[in-house]
């Protein structure tokens, strides 16, 4: 199977909510190459997504030995210690998260409008696709800054609660 027919298999498992499937093609795309960071950053969103923290904690930091700020994986490791109240661990990886922001949400809908606009025009089969893809980041937007609030909400907390 060719990288491209791999990357459309994962997709369409992730839009079926298969996250087992997306996992098992990410670790084969895996096998050539263990140091792929972008690879090893979907299995362990894949890992969250379907509600796996203790998987997502080993992928997330495998992608944050190489890059120490990166927001999304900084989450799933906050979320992971908060499990396993672990509260000191917890704020500490919740403040580089609000310390590092992401900006992927806004780059990729940016980076798509821009491609799917001007070829909406000439292609019937794109008509809807803008459309949708709106709503798809406006989702993925919200759940972003739920996250963010958790983190902010759970910052305060930590903190009032070493006041007293």
């Amino acid at each position: 199977m060719s990288f491209k027919e791999q990357v459309m298999e994962a997709t369409k498992a992730l839009r079926d909510n298969d996250y087992d499937k997306a996992i098992a093609i990410y670790k084969k795309g895996l096998a050539g190459d263990e140091k792929d960071t972008p690879l090893i950053k979907n299995i362990a969103q894949c890992y969250s997504w379907k509600g796996d923290l203790n998987g997502a904690k080993e992928y997330a930091d495998m992608v944050l030995a190489v890059e120490p700020n990166d927001h999304e994986m900084l989450m799933i490791l906050s979320r992971y210690w908060a499990g396993k109240e672990d509260l000191d661990m917890t704020y500490k990886l919740v403040c580089r998260v609000l310390e590092n922001p992401s900006e992927q949400i806004e780059k990729a809908s940016s980076w798509v409008f821009g491609i799917i606009k001007p070829l909406s025009l000439f292609s019937k089969n794109l008509k809807g696709v803008e459309e949708k893809s709106k709503r798809a980041f406006e989702g993925a937007k919200r759940k972003s800054e739920a996250r963010i609030k958790w983190a902010r909400d759970f910052k305060e907390w930590y903190e009032k609660s070493l006041e007293v």
